[in-house]
């Protein structure tokens, strides 16, 4: 892959982080690439910027792909957070890192975005896109009222703490918690998973979303993307949710294995048993 300019986002934070993006900085600047670091606490992209460095978490690297996303800049992930389901980990060899990069072995990942539109007295309000998922919850202590359609399909009524149209990608983290399922990474699919639903008949449900998803609201609610970006929705407020045209550009080890990573990061199965015969 060639080269040019490199930018390195850093988790302010975390000061770990600071010292590695100096780090990584001196070691691209002798292979003759332009680099520079910036925090996320203001993150400008560039659209001359030919790779990113995302030195955080999975949240950090959720607040990158939105930004870079349109510009289809490759991203690769260092974790200085706790899963890391994105990322490579921290203690990675720097230097190799770089050759890796430099000799192009390395896989990219192309992950699905979510296109979210708010649709106010018949104009746009607002617009945005998720790697992980969009929520629609109540902004007080109580559920809400939420007619939903996919395409010109009604699925009724929602009465729910909220409801979440999650990625494949974001179904590791809050569609889990919510009791909604895992999806292979490079699957064409989306989980709708209520929240805290107040009836057993509306479990999650698995959508192609080849259609849009329309939630209707019947009052004051909160809109949320990657549980960053937040829209205070009003009465009669539309939700529009597409799968985007765009795509997050994410950066792997060749080796890289999904269902190894369920095993390591969420200790899938439990650990092993010991054999007593």
């Amino acid at each position: 892959m060639v080269i040019g300019n490199i930018a390195l986002f850093f988790n302010p934070k975390r000061l770990a982080c600071k010292k590695a993006a100096q780090c990584l900085k001196t070691i691209i600047e002798k292979e003759h690439i332009k680099t520079k670091i910036l925090s996320y606490d203001n993150p400008e992209i560039d659209k001359d910027i030919d790779l990113i460095f995302s030195l955080g978490g999975d949240g950090s690297l959720l607040k990158i792909v939105r930004k870079s996303a349109p510009h289809k800049i490759k991203i690769l992930g260092l974790n200085f957070g706790h899963l890391g389901f994105l990322t490579y980990g921290r203690t990675e060899n720097l230097k190799e890192l770089v050759n890796l990069i430099k000799t192009d072995k390395f896989c990219i990942q192309e992950r699905t975005l979510l296109d979210v539109r708010v649709i106010r007295n018949k104009k746009i309000a607002f617009k945005g896109i998720a790697l992980n998922e969009c929520t629609i919850k109540s902004n007080k202590a109580r559920a809400v009222h939420l007619d939903t359609f996919y395409g010109e399909s009604e699925l009724k009524e929602y009465f729910a703490d909220g409801l979440m149209l999650s990625t494949p990608t974001g179904s590791t983290a809050y569609n889990l918690a919510a009791g909604g399922p895992i999806l292979e990474p490079a699957l064409n699919a989306f989980v709708l998973t209520p929240i805290c639903p107040h009836t057993l008949a509306q479990r999650p449900l698995v959508l192609k979303l080849e259609n849009s998803l329309f939630i209707d609201g019947q009052e004051e609610a909160q809109l949320c993307l990657d549980g960053q970006v937040f829209f205070n929705l009003s009465k009669k407020d539309r939700v529009k949710i597409n799968k985007s045209t765009l795509k997050a550009k994410i950066i792997f080890p060749n080796n890289y294995d999904f269902f190894k990573i369920l095993t390591l990061k969420l200790n899938w199965g439990g650990n092993k048993k010991k054999n007593y015969a």
